[in-house]
């Protein structure tokens, strides 16, 4: 019998048919030649992450002890005028942080495998400009930015494998992979 070869990166499941191979094996390999030249169907929720709450409060508080370790160090003109200047810079950057946190989407990232929506109410499902762009990537947890195609407005999604193992490897190949699109639909249509 000769040696097993498997399918190397962008060959079809046709190209792995091999009839001197046998029940399991065979299966395998289409099934392996299949996940790599299309993602799968993935529905992904959103949620607000208190991992990424504990990091952002954690960045806000080291600015505040950067603030106070400042105007500990001897700062003696104007101090009275620096501090306001320094707390009131404080609070509305904190303020933003916390905003940013309270106003991540929750609902679901979607990829059907043509198309990427976003869906933040379960009447209001969005299109989106193009695939998400992957900022960073942790191997557990990742930051997407995406661009809704209805109003355009950039969003930045934090994604964690802890939300839904199940679907998470998905996901990740959804992201990596490249769209077969028909080209009668155009880009970011809901269908």
């Amino acid at each position: 019998m000769p040696a097993t070869s498997f399918p190397v990166a962008g060959e079809r499941a046709a190209s792995v048919h091999r009839p001197d191979l046998k029940g399991d094996v065979a299966m395998q390999m289409q099934t392996m030649a299949r996940h790599r030249s299309s993602a799968p169907v993935v529905h992904f929720p959103l949620c607000r992450s208190r991992v990424l709450g504990w990091a952002l409060g954690a960045l806000a508080l080291l600015g505040m002890l950067v603030l106070l370790a400042w105007l500990a160090s001897g700062v003696r003109d104007h101090l009275a005028a620096k501090s306001v200047a320094g707390a009131v810079l404080w609070v509305a950057s904190a303020g933003m942080v916390f905003r940013f946190w309270c106003l991540h989407p929750k609902g679901m990232l979607m990829w059907d495998g043509g198309q990427w929506l976003l869906e933040e109410s379960s009447d209001r499902r969005q299109g989106l400009v193009s695939a998400p762009q992957v900022l960073i990537d942790a191997q557990s947890w990742m930051a997407l930015q995406v661009i809704v195609l209805a109003s355009g407005r950039n969003q930045w999604l934090w994604l964690e494998r802890r939300q839904a193992p199940g679907p998470w490897a998905d996901l990740r190949r959804a992201v990596y992979s490249r769209a077969l699109l028909d080209s009668s639909v155009p880009t970011g249509t809901v269908i």
